[in-house]
């Protein structure tokens, strides 16, 4: 049915229906700016959040971001240990690169990894790339949106070692879709990790 075609009542609906959608994604994009500032701060203290949430709003308002495509849904849980995992990587990476920087002769052998994800949206791939950046060590130097790939330079990393950090990583953007994601989304990523071996 055309725009002309439709009633005023049915027009002033689907336009209702469309500002809810777009007030929606928006909210999206505020809850995950607020989030990578949290974990920016490595805590997740009251303040932190208050002023993680004041910055978004400002950031959404002085430079207005697309809505995000999103069809999963924040669970409590899921948030919950990835932000527990993340301040325990931060905590652990960190005592590691001391270690490293007070050595007498450190032996340092960094590379890069190439990180096939399993999952297809923006938000996913977005986070994924910045809770493995902002662990020290490890930084994401490239991410391609067409083959969802992620380019990883790590710090202090033996060759052989490098299959392990792919499943680090793929197991982080698990976490990621753990508490945001749709319950397909989490198949269809998990089932993509199978298929490599990766769980």
């Amino acid at each position: 049915m055309s725009e002309e075609k439709r009633t005023p009542g049915e027009v002033m609906h689907r336009h209702r229906t469309r500002r809810r959608m777009a007030w929606r994604h928006q909210g999206v994009n505020v809850a995950f700016l607020t989030l990578v500032w949290v974990m920016l701060n490595g805590n997740a203290w009251p303040l932190t959040v208050v002023t993680g949430l004041v910055l978004a709003l400002l950031v959404m308002w002085v430079f207005p971001l697309p809505a995000i495509q999103w069809q999963g849904r924040p669970r409590p849980l899921g948030l919950l240990m990835l932000v527990g995992r993340l301040l325990f990587d931060l905590a652990v990476a960190s005592f590691r690169l001391s270690v490293t920087a007070f050595s007498r002769n450190p032996r340092i052998r960094s590379g890069m990894v190439r990180i096939p994800l399993g999952s297809q949206g923006d938000l996913y791939q977005v986070g994924t790339a910045s809770i493995l950046t902002i662990v020290p060590g490890s930084v994401v130097v490239d991410a391609r949106r067409k083959t969802r790939t992620l380019y990883l330079h790590v710090l202090d990393m033996e060759p052989e070692e490098a299959q392990d950090v792919v499943e680090e990583a793929r197991r982080a953007e698990m976490r990621i879709l753990r508490a945001f994601a749709s319950n397909a989304e989490i198949r269809d990523a998990a089932q993509a990790h199978d298929e490599e071996g990766v769980r």
